[in-house]
């Protein structure tokens, strides 16, 4: 079993790009983003309460679900992010000669605190379907969002006024306003955590522990535990493996990179969601208040959320199976910073001369000397595939001298 790209797969993870996830209350108080109007694509102004379904393909980019939508007529690339309020990339709203909005200040993923603005968009066109009265976040100029050519979110703020559907197989975004669910699969539902933003939900870890978590779709990895969590659960009988700690950097927010924080490698022997089984489901702490679980689970069936009847879904593609979710890691995690690589996490630093922090200079032969365009880092990879061991050149932060070392992923 060989690694994923450690720049691709980390650089992105813990809500990467996105907008805010650590003090909501914060947040909601700056904006009020939660009063839409839905009309249909004919003109017609309806309640909230009228019927409407829509039906749109998603691609995967980055390990973002990105569907294709129109707003004040201009069309752009959205994440689906049922995490984060809508949001739209400064450049996209200059294209759609949106007026300026309401000042605000926010914090995202990793606590950086940024000024933007609140808008009300004129509609938002997804499929056939118009929403107006909607209103977004307009996110700083430069934000890095704008790096992997992503116009903005499609977020909870208009989810929340229907149901959804994703198709893993189909790979399509169903957005409706009566459930999409027969009965027969009423057996894979679980009860949603009372939220009047997020998508909340427990899971069980082990037999009888459970774990609250956020549903969030900007986010691609299975199960990412809160150290808030971690710290309670651990004293409990679920039975976690520790694989690895350590002090770095694993992602960037919408206000740019994360403080340092220790972080845990863990390994979940038995995880069930909505009454489907997993095994050996690894994780790595966030310091974010709750845990989460993301778009890795599509691989293995549905995910429909019913916010109206409070109920989530996750329908198996083979019932009675148990998936291993086991992913191997970098014991030195590389990611972008500043326009070059550096060690963004170290795990095992008994064994490693790095430490966290020290600029990559060259890796298997190739030369990152210079500034690193982080879109083609990401995008188009610097780790060779199919391999679990790297030969690597650093610089030492202490004597400015390069040097060697090899790092492998197990």
């Amino acid at each position: 079993m060989f690694c994923h790209h450690p720049v691709l797969d980390i650089t992105c993870s813990d809500g990467g790009f996105l907008l805010y996830r650590q003090n909501l209350n914060q947040l909601m108080q700056h904006t009020k983003l939660f009063i839409i109007f839905l009309i249909f694509s004919i003109g017609c102004p309806v309640s909230l309460f009228s019927q409407f379904k829509v039906e749109v393909p998603y691609t995967e980019e980055n390990g973002k679900l990105i569907v294709e939508a129109k707003i004040n007529g201009c069309t752009g690339h959205f994440i689906v992010d049922t995490g984060a309020p809508c949001a739209l990339s400064h450049s996209f709203i200059e294209r759609a000669g949106k007026a300026k909005g309401q000042e605000a200040t926010f914090q995202d993923a990793n606590g950086n605190i940024m000024n933007s603005q609140v808008i009300t968009l004129d509609y938002l066109k997804l499929g056939a379907i118009e929403f107006t009265g909607l209103q977004a976040v307009v996110l700083p100029a430069n934000n890095i969002i704008e790096t992997f050519h992503i116009d903005g979110v499609i977020g909870y703020n208009l989810f929340r006024m229907g149901c959804i559907r994703l198709n893993g197989k189909k790979h399509t975004l169903t957005f409706s306003s009566k459930p999409m669910v027969e009965a027969a699969d009423s057996v894979y539902s679980t009860p949603l955590v009372k939220d009047r933003y997020l998508t909340l939900l427990p899971i069980t870890l082990g037999k009888n522990v459970k774990d609250t978590v956020m549903f969030d779709s900007g986010a691609s990895d299975y199960y990412t535990m809160s150290i808030h969590q971690y710290h309670r659960i651990k004293h409990a009988k679920a039975r976690l493996k520790v694989l690895g700690s350590g002090s770095g950097t694993l992602s960037a927010g919408a206000a740019g990179v994360e403080q340092s924080t220790k972080k845990y490698r863990l390994c979940v022997p038995q995880f069930s969601l909505c009454q489907n089984s997993f095994k050996d489901v690894t994780t790595i702490t966030t310091s974010a208040p709750s845990s989460r679980i993301g778009t890795g689970f599509l691989a293995f069936g549905d995910i429909a959320i019913d916010y109206k009847k409070g109920l989530f879904y996750f329908i198996p593609y083979e019932a009675n199976k148990v998936p291993n979710l086991y992913q191997p890691e970098w014991d030195v995690v590389i990611v972008v910073s500043q326009n070059k690589l550096v060690a963004g996490m170290v795990w095992d630093t008994k064994h490693s001369p790095l430490r966290g922090g020290e600029q990559i200079v060259e890796i298997n032969g190739v030369s990152y000397a210079g500034d690193v365009d982080m879109y083609k880092a990401i995008t188009k990879g610097v780790i060779p595939a199919s391999t679990n061991k790297l030969s690597i050149k650093y610089i030492d932060p202490n004597t400015a001298e390069t040097r060697s070392t090899v790092i492998r992923c197990k």
